[in-house]
């Protein structure tokens, strides 16, 4: 699901604000993020995690859909985050290791 969210957070950024690294990388290591099993996204500093971080990617492609997400609770959407994160490779098909992205993404992830 990785490769799924990243690839379709770079299609649909047209301004290229998203950049992705792996979080257990340099990057992720340096910034002192250290939860390897959840979307991370860090804004202006902020760091988000979990369905907040989905709703702030969210909020830069589509601000009245992250308006309507901030309405439910974050507890709630977190229970629902990870159960579907419990489940990403049946719903989803993903297979368990990531694939090597095209270059045109290659260019966007971070070390």
């Amino acid at each position: 699901m990785c490769q799924g969210a990243m690839r379709f957070f770079h299609r649909v950024d047209e301004e290229d604000r998203f950049f992705f690294a792996p979080l257990g990388g340099e990057t992720a290591t340096r910034l002192g993020i250290e939860n390897g099993e959840t979307m991370v996204l860090l804004k202006q500093g902020e760091c988000y995690e979990k369905s907040e971080a989905v709703r702030m990617a969210v909020a830069e492609i589509w601000p009245p859909l992250a308006w309507l997400m901030a309405l439910i609770s974050v507890n709630f959407r977190d229970r629902c985050y990870d159960f579907i994160a419990a489940r990403r490779y049946r719903l989803f098909k993903a297979g368990s290791v990531c694939k090597i992205p095209d270059e045109e993404l290659r260019d966007k992830i971070l070390s």
